[in-house]
């Protein structure tokens, strides 16, 4: 019995004997092969879950600078320390908006125009066995910012212990 399967170019076929085929290409052709760990589209559950954190967190945190969003939502998430600091950026942020912009004295209450945050990238990266650092581009409707934030596991679950935003 003949069949016929593709070489390197596409369009042409090798006839061969079933036998000829199962004896030297069958191998090649059907092998099952698991991606190796170090293959870079390999992506573990740990590294999966610390990705969606990382990027929640980042949005969300763009969100809180810009008013869109109350600080307290990132408290479950953030360690103590990293929480402090981001609220304090957060209060001085607001202070210095509300100090320098002044409303038209004719319009009445403003309403905050609702623009989506995109992630444009994130790179993750595992710097011991229980901390991964995470760099993230987001843009907003008027400018890309990058968020820098360092993840550990912590009391059985993932904790941001530190954020900076740029």
């Amino acid at each position: 019995m003949k069949t016929a399967f593709p070489e390197h170019d596409r369009n042409r076929y090798c006839i061969i004997d079933a036998t000829e085929y199962e004896e030297h290409y069958a191998t090649y052709f059907e092998r099952k092969v698991k991606q190796p760990p170090n293959d870079p589209v390999y992506i573990s559950a740990e590294e999966k879950s610390v990705e969606q954190l990382a990027l929640s967190i980042g949005l969300a945190t763009v969100e809180i600078f810009m008013g869109l969003r109350p600080t307290h939502h990132l408290s479950p998430w953030l360690s103590q320390a990293c929480y402090r600091r981001v609220h304090q950026q957060v209060q001085k942020v607001h202070e210095m908006v509300n100090r320098t912009f002044q409303p038209p004295a004719s319009s009445g209450p403003l309403q905050p125009r609702v623009h989506p945050v995109k992630a444009r990238r994130i790179i993750l990266q595992k710097v011991s066995p229980k901390a991964y650092e995470a760099c993230l581009i987001v843009q907003d409707a008027q400018r890309a910012r990058a968020v820098a934030l360092r993840a550990e596991f912590l009391n059985r679950r993932w904790k941001i212990t530190a954020l900076d935003i740029a």
